[in-house]
């Protein structure tokens, strides 16, 4: 694999951008349909990863609660993690 296409939003549908030939893909479930971008990465051969969005976002929102910490130390700053609410994996 020499390259990896990252879609980094929900305007990052994998079908547009497969033209690329990135060795993997990997986008955000907010643009991914089961039934498309799936079936055609598996016809065509290109991998897929997809990652959902409350994930993809975790570590970032996570960094952003230290920020308020810091500045307003007399107060109680809570991070509630998203996480994912689903497991899913597919094998070729």
């Amino acid at each position: 694999m020499d390259s990896v296409g990252i879609g980094t939003g929900c305007f990052s549908d994998p079908i547009e951008f497969m033209d690329l030939a990135p060795g993997l893909f990997v986008a955000i479930d907010d643009v991914v349909r089961t039934w498309t971008q799936t079936v055609y990465a598996k016809d065509t051969g290109h991998p897929l990863v997809v990652i959902n969005h409350g994930t993809s976002e975790e570590a970032g929102m996570r960094r952003l609660a230290e920020h308020p910490r810091k500045v307003y130390q007399e107060r109680t700053v809570i991070h509630y993690a998203q996480g994912c609410t689903y497991d899913w994996a597919a094998g070729a």
